[in-house]
């Protein structure tokens, strides 16, 4: 069992790295500096703590009253190791300006509630999303503020829903996107705040396969949806604007009118199917700064 855990957690290791498919090994390094150095000076680090052990008990005698025995010095090493692999986790995020998903390695860069799985249609992975009440959002993009959002989608049951500018599950934009009108959502520390409806210029497929590219720029929020090989905005509006507002929280016996302050300055890109009358089917994520 914990053989079993060791290999899961290099797995997981690796995947964190190799987020992609490197063409060239060259390109890989380039692209990776950091980690690259850090593997290179721990390495360096270790074979010389092996050679002259006797060098590095000195210099940790000189350190502190007490000599350093050789393991604490492979631990010491070890440590760094993590320092540096973490610290080159933080600057790529940091770095990033664009986020590829094919849910080919599952979900793990992704935070989500309910039944989210990934699948194979035609050849192709996917990603099937139901009772999902919460939703879920791409951590890489948690920090980001503008950016086109693209990818393909199919309406199983009910809608198809989106999320941007997410801080976290409890705290989103949502378009809930039915075959022939949108609803536009804001969630507030897990409480809904339901906007007017938006009627779509074009009817949406049921079944069948069709693009969705949401831009993000500012407050302003334009979607637009390819059926066939027409793309045809489905939305425009000013949606992210702050200010206070009146709105509705929540629905029927428990909705109530109060003023709010809403600002949705940063975040990221999700999905959400709320129940089991509602199913989606999502692929090809691209999401990109701008």
């Amino acid at each position: 069992m914990a053989e079993q855990s060791a290999l899961k957690a290099i797995a997981d290791t690796l995947r964190r790295i190799f987020t992609e498919e490197e063409t060239s090994m060259v390109g890989w390094s380039r692209r990776h500096k950091l980690f690259v150095f850090g593997v290179i000076l721990g390495g360096v680090a270790t074979c010389l703590f092996l050679s002259y052990p006797a060098a590095f008990l000195a210099l940790g005698d000189r350190m502190g009253p007490a000599p350093m025995p050789l393991w604490g010095g492979l631990l010491l090493i070890a440590w760094l190791l993590v320092l540096t692999y973490f610290a080159y986790l933080s600057r790529e995020s940091a770095e990033r300006s664009e986020f590829h998903e094919d849910f080919r390695r599952g979900l793990d860069q992704w935070e989500y509630n309910g039944a989210w799985r990934t699948e194979k249609e035609d050849g192709r992975y996917i990603l099937t999303v139901t009772e999902s009440f919460d939703g879920g959002i791409a951590m890489p993009c948690v920090l980001w503020r503008d950016y086109d959002f693209q990818f393909e989608t199919k309406i199983v049951r009910g809608n198809t829903t989106w999320l941007i500018r997410a801080k976290d599950i409890l705290n989103y934009v949502m378009l809930q996107c039915g075959q022939s009108e949108l609803n536009p959502h804001f969630r507030v520390n897990g409480m809904w705040v339901k906007l007017p409806p938006v009627s779509l210029p074009v009817q949406l497929p049921v079944n069948t396969w069709f693009g969705v590219r949401i831009t993000v720029q500012g407050t302003r929020v334009i979607a637009r949806a390819t059926v066939g090989k027409e793309e045809t905005e489905i939305y425009n509006g000013d949606l992210l604007s702050t200010g206070v507002r009146g709105y509705v929280i929540g629905e029927e016996d428990s909705a109530q009118r109060a003023d709010l302050i809403l600002s949705y300055m940063v975040g990221s890109i999700g999905f959400r199917e709320a129940s089991s009358a509602e199913s989606a089917h999502f692929r090809n994520v691209h999401v990109r700064k701008i």
